[in-house]
């Protein structure tokens, strides 16, 4: 029985854990790269700027778009700064969307605690998704397999060696 590849959206594609996310995917036969997002690279076709890790379908670079990745994609894996990847989360996540976040906005459980040691992003991002925070799971799948297999979002560890 064929398993049905998973539609994966990248958001922040032309960051450092983008290009990492998508040189991961591309060859993976259970992925379907569907959507790359980006900011300062948008309408640019992602083989034109990294023709090393070149896409069978070169993908143009859009602008993040909440409707497009709920039509279109199972997951969106969200590689941007700390801070921002709480803007859409709860947007993707109402439209049934599952959240891979490389940023730290979800490692904690506490908001308080993210705030308190990402103090220059609190100052610029209000966040209060309390909730979103305590639910979301660590993504070490040695620790957390069962809780990874059934949340809505995980959470990255943070500053790979």
């Amino acid at each position: 029985m064929a398993v049905e590849k998973m539609n994966v959206a990248i958001v922040g594609a032309t960051g450092y854990g983008g290009i990492q996310l998508v040189s991961l995917l591309r060859n993976n036969k259970n992925y379907n790269i569907k959507y790359l997002g980006g900011n300062k690279s948008v309408g640019l076709k992602w083989n034109e700027i990294f023709p090393f890790i070149n896409l069978q379908k070169n993908l143009t670079i859009q602008e993040t778009n909440i409707n497009y990745i709920a039509d279109n994609c199972d997951v969106a894996l969200l590689s941007l700064p700390n801070g921002l990847s709480s803007t859409i989360t709860p947007k993707l996540l109402s439209k049934g969307i599952k959240i891979i976040d490389l940023s730290a906005d979800y490692r904690y459980k506490s908001l308080d605690k993210w705030k308190e040691i990402y103090y220059k992003e609190a100052e610029i991002y209000n966040r209060n998704d309390y909730e979103l925070c305590l639910e979301s799971v660590y993504g070490i799948p040695e620790f957390n397999q069962s809780e990874i297999k059934k949340s809505r979002i995980i959470a990255c560890p943070g500053c790979y060696p």
